[in-house]
């Protein structure tokens, strides 16, 4: 049963996967759900820095952008995941 905050999920693994991870989980004292959770918030993690930098890669190619102003603007996000 999930405890407060947090939802459960089945997930359906390639037998191979699922025995690598639960080789990694035990290597590391573990349960397989730790592993399986730190997986996805890494990956989550990733796609979000890749939209970031997609997002200030286009606001800088433009030219009518000024530096402060996207030096300003990247501060702003930045600061917002900061609070998240």
């Amino acid at each position: 049963m999930p405890s407060a905050g947090t939802q459960s999920l089945t997930v359906r693994l390639p037998r191979e996967m699922h025995a690598r991870a639960a080789r990694l989980a035990r290597s590391r004292n573990v349960s397989l759900n730790r592993v399986v959770v730190e997986g996805l918030d890494t990956a989550l993690r990733l796609a979000e820095e890749r939209a970031r930098y997609d997002a200030y890669t286009l606001l800088g190619s433009d030219p009518g952008t000024s530096v402060e102003y996207a030096a300003h603007a990247q501060a702003e996000v930045m600061l917002s995941d900061d609070c998240e």
